[in-house]
């Protein structure tokens, strides 16, 4: 028995491996077909990884904050979490996905309100 892992967007083919066992063996196969594809698609982290993240813990107190407000479509709420990511934004200006959240935001309150009160952002 032949098993690929192929990313289907480009065909490409991520891993492989045929496996020879006797059909009484089928349980057996299975376990190691089972184990093999999850170690294929186990991720290696490294703790020294480089990346965007939150810089601080009020940086995500504040972007959940922000998000809960956000999930009701009123005014009050679309700016104060505009105001929310803003700050945060302030203090982790190349952060790109609190830039990406609060351009979200943004829209929201351009939608609510139009687009004149969207904030020095817009």
């Amino acid at each position: 028995m032949t098993v690929r892992l192929v990313e289907v967007e480009r065909g490409f083919v991520l891993w492989g491996n045929r496996f020879h066992r006797k059909t009484s063996d089928l349980l057996e196969l299975q376990d190691e077909i089972a184990t093999a594809v999850a170690g294929a698609l186990t991720v290696q982290l490294a703790d020294d990884r480089p990346g965007p993240g939150p810089e601080s813990r009020e940086q995500v107190d504040a972007f959940l904050r922000a998000r809960q407000a956000a999930a009701t479509w009123t005014e009050r709420n679309v700016s104060t979490a505009t105001e929310l990511l803003a700050n945060a934004l302030r203090s982790s200006p190349a952060d790109p996905f609190l830039s990406a959240q609060l351009a979200v935001a943004q829209l929201k309150l351009c939608y609510i309100t139009g687009p004149r009160t969207a904030g020095p952002h817009a």
